[in-house]
C-alpha cells in the first residue's frame, strides 16, 4: 500500500536505527533520517507545519523548534488534567 498523501508525524523506529515513520494509523511512510532533514513535517504536539532540522532529528517524536523545550511541560498539564477529570 502506498504512503497516505498528506504532511506526516515522524516518529522514531524502535527496531531501524537511523529510521522514522509516519505515526497517522492510514499512512505505512517510512525514512531515513539522512532524507529528512530540511523537509516539511507536522509538529507532533502543536500539529502545526514545520522544516525539520538536525536538532529535531535527535529526538524520539519530531517536534518544532517552539515545542522542543515546551513538550515535557505540555505531557505533565496534559497528564494532571487527566488526572482531574478521573477525580471526578
Amino acid at each position: 500500500m502506498p504512503a497516505k498523501r498528506h504532511l506526516h508525524m515522524y516518529r522514531k523506529v524502535k527496531s531501524r536505527e537511523g529510521y522514522y515513520k509516519c505515526i497517522h494509523p492510514d499512512c505505512t511512510h517510512v525514512v531515513q533520517r539522512e532524507f529528512l532533514d530540511g523537509k516539511r513535517a507536522r509538529c507532533y504536539y502543536c500539529q502545526e507545519p514545520y522544516v525539520v532540522t538536525w536538532r529535531a532529528l535527535q529526538l524520539i517524536t519530531l517536534r518544532c523548534e517552539d515545542c522542543r523545550y515546551k513538550a515535557p511541560k505540555i505531557k505533565k498539564v496534559q497528564k494532571t488534567i487527566q488526572d482531574l477529570i478521573n477525580v471526578n
